[in-house]
């Protein structure tokens, strides 16, 4: 499908900014934000209409998908040292 449409040139240089800055042309840059746009009025996102079962239940889904074989990491590496070293 092919839409054409007229619009300032203020919203032109800032479409054409943004579409350079993301590394995308114009016509990937638009096509993006209508289908981000489009998709809001879809179906509401989980986190909005979830109850506390269906996070819990989310939840353990998650850390059921991880390996509980691997060993945990040690507090040295999670130390806010390993993290930021001679800055933090």
């Amino acid at each position: 499908m092919t839409i054409t449409i007229e619009i300032p040139p203020d919203l032109d240089r800032k479409l054409r900014d943004e579409a350079e800055r993301q590394g995308l042309s114009v016509d990937d840059y638009a096509r993006r934000l209508l289908e981000e746009r489009l998709s809001e009025t879809e179906a509401p996102p989980f986190w909005a209409t979830a109850t506390p079962e269906e996070w819990l239940r989310a939840f353990d889904d998650w850390m059921d998908s991880h390996d509980a074989t691997l060993p945990p990491l040690s507090a040295a590496a999670v130390s806010r040292e390993s993290f930021y070293g001679e800055r933090g």
